[in-house]
C-alpha cells in the first residue's frame, strides 16, 4: 500500500515539474520575445517613415521641375510674343536665351533623376544592411534560446532522476523500517 501512494506522490511530483518547467521557460523567454517583437516592429516603423520621406522628396522635387517648367514655357510664349514684334537680332537672342534655359531645366532634371537614384540605392543598402542586420541578431537570439532550452531540458531530467532516486530511497527506508518493526 506505502509504495503505491509513494508511486502516485512521485507521479503528482513529475507532473509538477512538468508544469513548472513551462512557466520557467515563460518567465524565462517571454520579455525577450516580445522585446524582440517590438524591435522588428521599429524597424518596420523606421523604414516605412524613411520611404515616406523619400517620396515626400521626390514629390516636391517634381513639383518644383513641374513649375520650373511651367515657368520656363511661360517664359518661352512671352518670348514669342515679344519676338513677334521685336527685329531679327532680338529674336536671335531671346531664342539663345530660351535655349539656355532648357539646357538648365534639362540639367536640373539629370541632376534630380541622379539624385533620385543614388538615394533610392541608398536606401535599398540601408533596407540590407538593416535586414542583415535583423537576421544575425535573430539567429543569435535563436542559438541562446535553444542553449536555454537544452539547459531547462537538462534541469529537469536531473531533477527527474532526483525524484526517481529519493522515492527509490524513501521505499527502500519503509521498507527497512517496517521490517524492523515487525521483527
Amino acid at each position: 500500500m506505502s509504495a503505491k501512494k509513494d508511486a502516485e506522490l512521485l507521479a503528482a511530483a513529475n507532473d509538477d515539474s512538468e508544469a513548472s518547467i513551462d512557466k520557467i521557460r515563460q518567465i524565462l523567454f517571454g520579455g525577450q520575445m516580445r522585446d524582440y517583437e517590438q524591435q522588428l516592429s521599429g524597424l518596420d516603423k523606421r523604414i516605412g517613415d524613411l520611404l515616406k520621406r523619400q517620396a515626400k522628396q521626390t514629390e516636391k522635387q517634381i513639383d518644383a521641375l513641374e513649375a520650373a517648367i511651367q515657368s520656363v514655357d511661360q517664359q518661352q510664349q512671352q518670348a514669342l510674343s515679344e519676338l513677334g514684334s521685336a527685329n531679327d537680332e532680338q529674336a536671335t537672342a531671346l531664342s539663345a536665351q530660351i535655349g539656355e534655359l532648357q539646357n538648365t531645366l534639362q540639367e536640373s532634371q539629370a541632376a534630380v533623376s541622379e539624385a533620385q537614384a543614388a538615394m533610392a540605392e541608398t536606401i535599398r543598402n540601408e533596407i540590407a544592411n538593416l535586414e542583415g542586420e535583423l537576421a544575425t541578431r535573430i539567429g543569435d537570439a535563436e542559438k541562446r534560446l535553444d542553449s536555454l532550452f537544452e539547459t531547462v531540458e537538462l534541469q529537469a531530467n536531473d531533477q527527474s532522476k532526483l525524484h526517481s532516486e529519493l522515492g527509490e530511497l524513501f521505499a527502500a527506508l519503509a521498507g527497512k523500517l517496517s521490517g524492523g518493526r515487525d521483527a
